[in-house]
């Protein structure tokens, strides 16, 4: 009799080790779940992270296009055409983009589309890349063009983030109290450049 009640107690232990082996197995489960868990959050915290600086730096290319864009036409207005904004609109898009003020690469189409492209170093970092290309908008002849400006910075070899920006960019002529003003030869072709005013998607405000 009394070898049965101590194979009894023998059993009921041995079924406490068991629940306790699988409780402990359960929870091992368990938090092994909530580490692979809180390791995945935590990759794509740094993923988006790293995302949205290089989507940072990509719309500050595509800033620096606009940038560009509206010192090439400056150029071409002063150098090519005297200082005056041509009869035609045209003249300044085709002149821009097929000029010597940078490199230019065109899409085939229909219609083809003609981008000058650009490079700017970045001292500890991969270089800024931006393009754009300008197109004649309104009126042959209302002095208003738009440009769609490209920044596109280079995460690996296959994969890049890009931010497009378009701008409404229109020359105005310079206002004649102001071209009083400037009494010397050296600053007529700034004063002739003056004018309009490019507004982009944040509003963000500069002058041709």
């Amino acid at each position: 009799m009394a070898r049965t009640e101590r194979t009894g107690e023998t059993s009921h232990y041995r079924d406490q080790r068991g629940y306790v082996l699988i409780t402990s197995l359960i929870m091992l489960v368990v938090l092994s779940l909530l580490g692979a868990v809180v390791l995945n959050l935590s990759g794509a915290d740094l993923q988006t992270a790293a995302y949205e600086k290089m989507s940072t730096r990509a719309f500050f290319a595509a800033e620096s296009a606009v940038t560009q864009v509206r010192n090439d036409m400056q150029s071409y207005v002063a150098t090519v055409q005297g200082g005056q904004w041509p009869a035609l609109d045209a003249t300044v898009v085709n002149g821009v983009l097929t000029g010597a003020y940078g490199t230019s690469s065109t899409i085939p189409g229909p219609p083809p589309v003609t981008y000058r492209n650009y490079s700017t170093p970045v001292a500890g970092s991969s270089p800024l890349t931006f393009n754009y290309t300008i197109s004649e908008v309104g009126a042959p002849n209302d002095k208003t063009v738009m440009v769609t400006a490209t920044g596109t910075v280079q995460l690996s070899a296959l994969q890049t983030v890009q931010q497009r920006i378009e701008a409404v960019i229109q020359y105005v002529p310079p206002d004649p109290v102001g071209a009083q003003e400037c009494v010397s030869a050296a600053c007529t072709s700034a004063d002739q450049s003056s004018g309009g005013q490019v507004v982009n998607n944040v509003n963000s405000t500069t002058t041709l």
